[in-house]
């Protein structure tokens, strides 16, 4: 319908997509369809519109006929644009809800008001030895995963702010607290802070190292 109303009205025409194609690309973003996925479909439905262009074209002169299947192509450009816009937003959208959920677990469990084994899936074992650490600098985050995989150690982060990252590595046996310090300094971006508390224990170990690296923090 939308490509049929290009032609009456004229390569000219411009109009904001449906709404029902606005829906289709938030409920794909939420659904995990892949957006490569999704441009396909719509490849797929003007293929079948030019089909049908030509199918019913008989007795137009074929100039006009060239020139409402050239008037498709902005069309379908702006199209495709658009529902790529609305896709990656509805995205953004979903990992910062899951983002904001991984948050608020983390903190519900440092003041005790919730268990690893209730909610949602942290992806990392409390029961560990932890070293807890904060990051603050314009690579926070990224630095957290550096960390993480030079000493081959688990990671369970969190963005605090837009330069704060708070961290936990963990491991099944008890870290070298001087190996540690001496491995972190080595190719860290620039202008990073880094605060950590002592090797620790279990969920209650999880928490003191973190509260150790607030204080060392301040230091």
């Amino acid at each position: 319908s939308y490509g049929i109303d290009c032609i009456e009205r004229g390569g000219s025409w411009s109009a904001p997509i449906p709404p029902g194609v606005i829906r289709q690309a938030h409920r794909s973003a939420r659904e995990r369809v892949r957006l490569d996925t999704v441009l396909r479909r719509y490849a797929a439905g003007n293929k079948v519109l030019e089909e049908f262009i030509v199918a019913e074209a008989a007795g137009i002169p074929r100039e006009v006929l060239c020139r409402m299947l050239s008037d498709q192509g902005p069309q379908f450009d702006r199209l495709m644009g658009s529902v790529a816009a609305e896709y990656e937003r509805e995205m953004e959208q979903v990992a910062r809800s899951s983002a904001q959920k991984r948050i608020d677990r983390v903190l519900r469990l440092l003041s005790g008001d919730d268990d690893p084994e209730d909610g949602v899936d942290l992806d990392y074992n409390f029961d560990a030895w932890h070293v807890g650490m904060i990051l603050t600098g314009g690579k926070a985050d990224a630095t957290a995963r550096l960390v993480s995989e030079r000493l081959g150690y688990g990671l369970l982060h969190i963005l605090r702010d837009r330069d704060i990252v708070w961290g936990w590595l963990g491991s099944k046996r008890q870290p070298a607290i001087s190996t540690l310090v001496d491995t972190l300094p080595e190719g860290l971006p620039a202008g990073i802070s880094m605060a950590i508390g002592e090797p620790r224990q279990g969920l209650e170990g999880w928490r003191l190292t973190h509260h150790e690296a607030q204080r060392g923090l301040r230091v």
